[in-house]
């Protein structure tokens, strides 16, 4: 049952991100450039007040730890959606056939 929920939730998200990608590349050629939705644009759309608040107590963290926080806002949210899909269908996957088992069927 948790291979069939981990690999259900990652065809949803391998499928969510190909549709964000349809919608960039739309937005792209609309705009004469590569435009792309961030995950911080994601987030804020989905989070709203919350995202800002927590956007302003990560502001009070030191130096390095904005810069990391603000470079992984600016990843594209069509590659990390993706990347989590792809993660989740690869633990969902079935188990190997053992050593000596035959992969025919009788």
């Amino acid at each position: 049952m948790l291979r069939f929920l981990l690999r259900a939730i990652g065809f949803v998200l391998v499928a969510a991100a190909f549709a964000t990608l349809v919608v960039d590349g739309s937005r792209s050629i609309a705009g004469g450039r590569a435009l792309f939705y961030t995950l911080g644009e994601i987030a804020a759309w989905l989070g709203g007040a919350h995202y800002a608040a927590a956007l302003a107590a990560a502001g009070a963290w030191p130096g390095p730890a904005q810069r990391l926080v603000a470079g992984v806002l600016a990843v594209p949210g069509f590659a990390v959606t993706g990347a989590l899909g792809l993660l989740l269908l690869y633990a969902g996957r079935p188990p190997a056939a053992g050593v000596g088992a035959s992969s025919r069927r009788a």
